[in-house]
Parts: C-alpha cells; sequence; structure tokens
C-alpha cells in the first residue's frame, strides 16, 4: 500500500481534509493536523503540530520553528511517498521535506479562494506536483492547477 500523509492546519483546512476521508482506507494513511481540542481518531496513524496564530509574531516564530522540528520527526519517521495538503501555514515545512526528498507532493487549495493565490498556495506553489482547484477561475492562476470542482 502506498503511504500517504494528509497534513492541514485546524478549521476550514480540517474540514475540506475530512472531506477526502473517504480515501484513507486505500491507502497506509498518516494524518497530520495542529493540536485540537479532541484527537480526531480518523486513521491509527495521527499525529498533533502546535497550534500557532500570525497574530504573536515573536511567539509565532518560536512555534514555527518547532512546527518546522516534528515535521522533519514525522517525515523521517512515517517516510510517505506522498503528501497531501489542503494547507496554512502547518503544511509548509512538510511540503517543503516531501520536495526535497522528491516525494509527490499534491495541495487542494481553499474553496474560498476564487480569484487569488492563498499565502500557503504561494509558499508552496513551485514545490507541488499537483495543485488542485475547486474553481475553474483558478486555472489561471496557478501554472500546474487542475479543476475538481467542490469537494463535497
Amino acid at each position: 500500500m502506498k503511504k500517504v500523509l494528509f497534513i492541514s492546519s485546524t478549521g476550514g483546512h480540517f474540514n475540506e481534509l475530512r472531506k477526502l476521508e473517504e480515501l484513507f482506507d486505500f491507502f497506509d494513511t498518516t494524518l497530520v493536523v495542529e493540536k485540537q481540542r479532541q484527537k480526531p481518531n480518523l486513521v491509527k496513524k495521527e499525529y498533533a503540530l502546535p497550534y500557532g496564530t500570525r497574530k504573536y509574531k515573536i511567539r509565532y516564530c518560536a512555534i514555527f520553528l518547532l512546527m518546522v522540528l516534528k515535521s522533519c520527526y514525522i517525515f523521517a519517521r512515517e517516510n510517505p511517498e506522498v503528501i497531501v495538503t489542503t494547507g496554512s501555514h502547518t503544511a509548509v515545512p512538510m511540503c517543503y521535506l516531501g520536495w526535497l526528498f522528491k516525494r509527490k507532493v499534491i495541495f487542494l487549495e481553499s474553496i474560498a479562494r476564487v480569484r487569488t493565490k492563498s499565502l500557503t498556495g504561494i509558499l508552496i506553489e513551485h514545490k507541488c506536483d499537483i495543485i488542485l482547484v475547486q474553481w475553474e477561475s483558478m486555472l489561471t492562476v496557478y501554472d500546474k492547477a487542475q479543476y475538481v470542482g467542490r469537494i463535497l
């Protein structure tokens, strides 16, 4: 079975990732999300990254560094063949690791993005093998975009 790591932040990004939940059974799946009040318990292998918001810049820098270190640990331990993300800052280090070690990186842009790239999209666009968009208008925004329609 192919080893696939699914990663996102909490909130809307995690809700979009959960819409891919039916795929989890087809792979040796690892789930990585920001620390939440309750652990999702969607798959056998789950990891939590520290929650961080850019609102408090100095604190966020420390949390982001911890996130990078923990992402390195998870990547080394799980050795995924594919990384799938719905984004936010939480996924950026893991996507760079995937690119660095020549793994397939798939980014599903948020349904909230109709005409412009997200910050995550800007940061990881050139590290991704596939960028999936949920609006046809986004096909002109990303070079490697593939339209998949709304993820239900």
